[in-house]
């Protein structure tokens, strides 16, 4: 068989690959089943009102990630995700279009700013709040221009972060 011909090959199964991945994302999402394309139901599509009660969590601390689960759950809401590494957290937010992400500055992958920005570049609906131990006047003006709809520094109680929460009527 011809190089070419392989090559034609692995792009027809990898295409049929990528179609039964869209249909198990929509499935896990609640969404129809439909043959339109994953992009025209996804993030900016899905309404905030529509969305489930999900959360991600991004930080560089397991320790932290069992804090804020047990803060955000006793609100009502489900964390879906949890991420170590700002990057792959950032993707996380794109597979599960939560209502909520919660996240660090200081992360391996990407910081909290630039975590901030590649989710707002893609969902302007997601309410994002950052919690950092450390952060100067440029890191909150840099946090605020990425979009992050609240910030709370560290160390923080039950009752500021529940606070927040429901500020943003998740």
């Amino acid at each position: 068989m011809s190089d070419d011909m392989n090559c034609k090959q692995q792009v027809v199964e990898l295409q049929r690959e990528v179609k039964q991945l869209k249909r198990q994302l929509r499935e896990c999402q609640g969404l129809p089943d439909r043959e339109e394309s994953i992009d025209d139901l996804l993030v900016m599509g899905t309404p905030f009102e529509e969305r489930k009660r999900i959360a991600v969590i991004i930080d560089d601390s397991k320790l932290i990630h069992i804090r804020y689960k047990s803060i955000i759950e006793g609100n009502g809401i489900t964390v879906v995700a949890m991420s170590q590494d700002g990057t792959f957290g950032a993707d996380l937010v794109l597979t599960h279009i939560p209502r909520l992400v919660v996240l660090d500055y200081n992360m391996p992958g990407a910081n909290g700013g630039e975590v901030a920005r590649m989710i707002r570049e893609a969902d302007n609906q997601v309410k994002i709040i950052v919690i950092s131990g450390y952060l100067d006047a440029d890191r909150i003006g840099l946090l605020k221009s990425a979009g992050v709809d609240e910030i709370l520094v560290k160390p923080i109680n039950e009752q500021k972060f529940s606070d927040a929460v429901r500020r943003l009527e998740i």
